[in-house]
Protein backbone atom coordinates (compact mmCIF):
# COMPACT_ATOMS: atom_id res chain seq x y z
CA UNK A 1 0.00 0.00 0.00
CA UNK A 2 0.96 3.66 -0.15
CA UNK A 3 0.95 4.62 3.13
CA UNK A 4 3.45 1.68 4.06
CA UNK A 5 5.90 2.91 0.87
CA UNK A 6 5.49 6.16 2.87
CA UNK A 7 6.83 4.65 6.27
CA UNK A 8 9.58 2.85 4.04
CA UNK A 9 10.61 6.07 3.26
CA UNK A 10 10.41 7.93 6.15
CA UNK A 11 12.61 4.60 7.85
CA UNK A 12 15.12 4.97 5.21
CA UNK A 13 15.41 8.90 5.28
CA UNK A 14 15.56 8.76 9.29
CA UNK A 15 18.42 5.84 9.12
CA UNK A 16 20.11 8.63 6.38
CA UNK A 17 19.38 11.52 8.96
CA UNK A 18 21.21 9.76 11.83
CA UNK A 19 24.71 8.59 9.37
CA UNK A 20 24.36 12.54 7.89
CA UNK A 21 22.24 14.88 10.51
CA UNK A 22 23.50 18.22 8.66
CA UNK A 23 22.33 17.19 4.68
CA UNK A 24 19.09 19.22 4.70
CA UNK A 25 17.56 16.98 1.29
CA UNK A 26 16.99 14.55 3.93
CA UNK A 27 15.39 16.50 5.60
CA UNK A 28 13.38 17.49 3.07
CA UNK A 29 12.22 14.19 1.64
CA UNK A 30 11.37 12.67 4.69
CA UNK A 31 8.96 15.86 5.47
CA UNK A 32 7.11 15.17 2.12
CA UNK A 33 6.39 11.28 3.35
CA UNK A 34 5.10 12.99 6.78
CA UNK A 35 2.95 15.66 4.98
CA UNK A 36 1.05 12.34 2.74
CA UNK A 37 0.51 10.72 5.79
CA UNK A 38 -0.65 13.51 8.05
CA UNK A 39 1.88 14.00 10.75
CA UNK A 40 2.36 17.05 10.42
CA UNK A 41 3.52 17.34 13.83
CA UNK A 42 6.62 15.38 12.92
CA UNK A 43 7.29 17.70 9.92
CA UNK A 44 6.79 20.66 12.18
CA UNK A 45 9.79 18.94 14.33
CA UNK A 46 11.98 18.39 10.71
CA UNK A 47 11.00 22.06 9.77
CA UNK A 48 12.18 23.44 12.86
CA UNK A 49 15.40 21.40 12.41
CA UNK A 50 15.93 22.70 9.08
CA UNK A 51 15.01 26.44 10.52
CA UNK A 52 17.97 25.45 13.24
CA UNK A 53 20.45 24.16 10.78
CA UNK A 54 20.27 27.03 7.99
CA UNK A 55 22.63 29.78 9.75
CA UNK A 56 25.05 26.95 9.70
CA UNK A 57 24.58 26.40 6.09
CA UNK A 58 24.42 30.30 5.07
CA UNK A 59 28.16 29.68 3.60
CA UNK A 60 27.38 26.49 1.82
CA UNK A 61 24.46 28.15 -0.02
CA UNK A 62 24.38 31.73 0.31
CA UNK A 63 22.33 31.90 -3.32
CA UNK A 64 19.86 29.56 -1.88
CA UNK A 65 19.99 30.63 2.41
CA UNK A 66 16.85 33.04 2.34
CA UNK A 67 14.75 30.66 -0.18
CA UNK A 68 15.57 27.40 1.71
CA UNK A 69 15.01 29.49 5.30
CA UNK A 70 11.34 31.11 3.94
CA UNK A 71 9.84 27.94 2.94
CA UNK A 72 10.70 26.14 6.14
CA UNK A 73 8.88 28.76 7.67
CA UNK A 74 6.25 29.17 4.90
CA UNK A 75 5.94 25.25 4.95
CA UNK A 76 5.76 25.10 9.02
CA UNK A 77 3.50 27.47 9.11
CA UNK A 78 1.25 25.47 7.08
CA UNK A 79 1.50 22.47 9.11
CA UNK A 80 0.43 24.63 12.05
CA UNK A 81 -2.55 25.59 10.44
CA UNK A 82 -3.19 22.23 9.58
CA UNK A 83 -3.02 21.14 13.35
CA UNK A 84 -4.82 24.76 14.38
CA UNK A 85 -1.70 26.11 16.34
CA UNK A 86 -2.83 29.27 14.87
CA UNK A 87 -0.41 31.29 17.19
CA UNK A 88 2.53 28.84 15.78
CA UNK A 89 1.15 30.47 12.60
CA UNK A 90 1.54 34.10 12.96
CA UNK A 91 5.10 33.63 14.61
CA UNK A 92 6.17 32.34 11.72
CA UNK A 93 4.54 34.21 8.90
CA UNK A 94 5.59 37.35 11.06
CA UNK A 95 9.41 36.37 10.75
CA UNK A 96 8.38 36.24 7.14
CA UNK A 97 6.53 39.82 6.65
CA UNK A 98 9.49 40.71 8.36
CA UNK A 99 12.00 39.25 6.03
CA UNK A 100 9.81 40.36 3.35
CA UNK A 101 7.55 43.11 4.04
CA UNK A 102 6.84 43.90 0.91
CA UNK A 103 5.96 40.45 -0.18
CA UNK A 104 2.51 40.27 -0.43
CA UNK A 105 1.41 36.86 -0.09
CA UNK A 106 2.36 36.51 3.18
CA UNK A 107 -0.06 38.60 4.90
CA UNK A 108 -3.21 36.78 4.03
CA UNK A 109 -2.03 33.46 6.06
CA UNK A 110 -1.45 35.47 8.75
CA UNK A 111 -4.82 36.88 8.54
CA UNK A 112 -6.04 33.89 8.05
CA UNK A 113 -4.89 33.28 11.46
CA UNK A 114 -5.64 36.23 13.18
CA UNK A 115 -9.13 35.21 12.14
CA UNK A 116 -9.21 31.41 13.77
CA UNK A 117 -8.23 33.51 16.96
CA UNK A 118 -11.04 35.95 16.54
CA UNK A 119 -7.91 39.27 16.54
CA UNK A 120 -10.09 41.00 14.45
CA UNK A 121 -7.59 44.35 14.79
CA UNK A 122 -4.59 42.24 14.00
CA UNK A 123 -6.55 41.14 10.86
CA UNK A 124 -8.01 44.60 10.01
CA UNK A 125 -4.49 46.03 10.05
CA UNK A 126 -2.72 43.16 7.71
CA UNK A 127 -5.69 43.93 5.30
CA UNK A 128 -5.10 47.68 5.61
CA UNK A 129 -1.08 47.06 4.99
CA UNK A 130 -2.44 44.96 1.83
CA UNK A 131 -4.47 47.64 0.49
CA UNK A 132 -1.82 50.31 1.01
CA UNK A 133 0.88 47.86 -0.85
CA UNK A 134 -1.35 46.94 -3.91
CA UNK A 135 -0.46 50.01 -6.38
CA UNK A 136 2.84 49.09 -5.91
CA UNK A 137 2.34 45.82 -6.94
CA UNK A 138 -0.43 46.76 -10.24
CA UNK A 139 2.18 46.19 -12.44
CA UNK A 140 3.42 42.57 -10.98
CA UNK A 141 -0.05 41.08 -11.01
CA UNK A 142 -2.20 43.22 -13.31
CA UNK A 143 -4.74 40.62 -14.14
CA UNK A 144 -5.75 39.59 -10.63
CA UNK A 145 -4.86 44.08 -8.85
CA UNK A 146 -8.51 44.39 -9.31
CA UNK A 147 -9.68 41.11 -7.76
CA UNK A 148 -6.79 41.18 -4.60
CA UNK A 149 -7.47 44.58 -4.10
CA UNK A 150 -10.93 44.16 -4.07
CA UNK A 151 -11.27 40.92 -1.72
CA UNK A 152 -8.54 42.86 1.10
CA UNK A 153 -11.53 45.65 1.10
CA UNK A 154 -14.38 43.42 1.77
CA UNK A 155 -12.38 41.19 4.04
CA UNK A 156 -11.13 44.40 5.96
CA UNK A 157 -15.23 45.26 6.05
CA UNK A 158 -16.29 41.82 7.16
CA UNK A 159 -13.46 42.14 9.73
CA UNK A 160 -14.68 45.64 10.52
CA UNK A 161 -17.80 44.06 11.20
CA UNK A 162 -16.40 41.37 13.98
CA UNK A 163 -14.64 43.55 15.51
CA UNK A 164 -17.86 45.58 16.26
CA UNK A 165 -20.02 42.42 16.93
CA UNK A 166 -17.73 41.01 19.57
CA UNK A 167 -17.16 44.50 21.20
CA UNK A 168 -18.58 44.96 24.91
CA UNK A 169 -20.76 47.83 23.65
CA UNK A 170 -22.29 46.08 21.03
CA UNK A 171 -23.80 43.47 23.84
CA UNK A 172 -25.42 45.94 25.41
CA UNK A 173 -27.46 46.55 22.33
Amino acid sequence: SKLGQYEDVINDYTKLIQMYPDYADYYHLRINAYNQLDRYEDAINDYTKLIQMYPKHEHIWPANYNLNLTEALFNRGRAYSKLGQYEDVINDYTKLIQMYSDYAEYYPLRVNAYIHLDRYQDAINDYTKLIQMYPKHEHIWPANYNSNLTESLFNRGWAYSKLVQSSPAHADK
